[in-house]
C-alpha cells in the first residue's frame, strides 16, 4: 500500500505525461493493447474458462466453483473501490492525478482489468504451477497495457493487481486446490 501511495504521490503524473506520442498512433501497439484489453476484460473469461476447462479435466467443476468466488470478491472489491475513490483516467485530465471521492463517473483506480488477470493468474497458478510464470506474464502484459493505452495511472494497475491476487488467495485459502496423486504429503 506504501508503494501505491508513493506512486499517486510522486509517479502517477509524470509517468502519464511521459508516455510519448507516437504510442497513440501506432498500429502494432493498437492491436497489442487490444489483445490485452480483451484478455483483462470478464467478457473473454467464458474463452479462457472453456481452454482452462478442457485442460482441468475431472477437476474443472471444483475449479469452476472456486474460480467463480474469486472472480465475485475481486468484481465486487474493484467496483466498491471505484465507485468510492472517483478517479479520472489519466487522458481525461492530461495525465493529472486526482480523486473525486464517492459516486462521481470516473472509473481510473483500481484498474480492474489488472485484478481480473492478477486473479485469474493465481487462480491457474495454484491449480497448475508449472504455467505460474506464464500465468503473471499474461497478467503483467495485460496491466501494462492499460497504462500504455493511458488508461490507466501505475497505482491503479498496482492495486489492480493486488486486488487481483489477495482475491485469488482469500478464495484458495478457504477451499485450495485437491491434492494430485502423485503429490507427496508434508510430514508434520
Amino acid at each position: 500500500l506504501g508503494a501505491i501511495g508513493a506512486c499517486v504521490l510522486f509517479v502517477d503524473t509524470p509517468l502519464a505525461r511521459a508516455m510519448p506520442g507516437w504510442i497513440d498512433g501506432n498500429a502494432a501497439i493498437a492491436v497489442l493493447e487490444r489483445i490485452a484489453y480483451h484478455m483483462g476484460e470478464w467478457t473473454l473469461a467464458p474463452v479462457l474458462l472453456g481452454i482452462v476447462l478442457i485442460v482441468a479435466g475431472r477437476r474443472w467443476w471444483y475449479f469452476l466453483f472456486t474460480f467463480t468466488f474469486a472472480y465475485l470478491v475481486q468484481a465486487g472489491s474493484v467496483e466498491a473501490i471505484k465507485w468510492l475513490s472517483g478517479r479520472p483516467r489519466p487522458r481525461e485530465l492530461g495525465g493529472a492525478t486526482i480523486f473525486c471521492g464517492p459516486g462521481v463517473h470516473e472509473h481510473s483506480f483500481p484498474s480492474g482489468h489488472a485484478a481480473f488477470a492478477f486473479m485469474f493468474a493465481a487462480m491457474l497458478s495454484a491449480w497448475w504451477p508449472r504455467g505460474k510464470v506464464l500465468w503473471y506474464s499474461l497478467a503483467i502484459y495485460v496491466a501494462l497495457s492499460r497504462m500504455v493505452a493511458n488508461a490507466h495511472f501505475l497505482s491503479d494497475i498496482i492495486m489492480g493487481g493486488l486486488i487481483g491476487v489477495l482475491s485469488a488467495l482469500l478464495i484458495l485459502w478457504r477451499w485450495p486446490p485437491p491434492r494430485r496423486a502423485e503429490e507427496p504429503v508434508a510430514q508434520e
